[in-house]
């Protein structure tokens, strides 16, 4: 939620740092945030705000940035007990069979549980309960980033959204895609 106008920007030249990049090149990017401003105009009054947080919108560096802090966020998250990343399986060839990632012969696992954009963020689940004690989880943790998930609150609809895949086996109808709380939301 609003992730470019909510990253601390001591937050974000830390974590650039301990991402290897030159102090120098984290130096240009302070000066290009240092006396930023917001103009907004309400009626025919222009007015300008400084903001001292957030990333420069509209710029070609924002969403690289943004990454970067999502990266982070990702790299430091640790499951609560009970929550596994899920586990794949393919062929050197690429090729795979079977319904479960176990019956591929010869296979090579690999995981895959996370995938971002931007100020996006996908994350995969094994199941309902893992889904739902992961997102309370990841909510938590964003906030240390300075990073919010929309969840909605009040009348406002959430962004924030969960698709569930059935097995090969089960019926979509059969499945649980009833709406859960995210942070005491209801």
């Amino acid at each position: 939620m609003k992730a470019f106008d909510s990253v601390p920007r001591e937050t974000l030249f830390a974590v650039l740092r301990r991402f290897g990049l030159l102090d120098h090149f984290v130096k240009v990017l302070i000066r290009l945030h240092y006396g930023a401003k917001v103009k907004i105009k309400i009626g025919e009054v222009d007015s300008e705000i400084k903001k001292t947080i957030g990333v420069r919108q509209g710029s070609c560096e924002g969403p690289i940035l943004v990454l970067f802090i999502m990266q982070a966020a990702m790299e430091t998250l640790e499951w609560p007990d009970g929550i596994s990343k899920p586990q794949f399986m393919t062929r050197e060839n690429g090729l795979t069979s079977g319904e479960k990632p176990t019956r591929v012969r010869d296979g090579l696992p690999f995981e895959l549980w996370t995938s971002l954009f931007a100020d996006d963020c996908a994350l995969l689940f094994n199941s309902r309960g893992d889904l739902i004690r992961g997102s309370n989880h990841i909510f938590s943790h964003l906030r240390k980033f300075g990073l919010l998930m929309h969840v909605g609150r009040g009348g406002t609809a959430s962004k924030t959204e969960a698709i569930y895949f059935p097995s090969s086996r089960q019926r979509y109808a059969d499945g649980n895609t009833s709406n859960f709380p995210v942070d005491d939301t209801g």
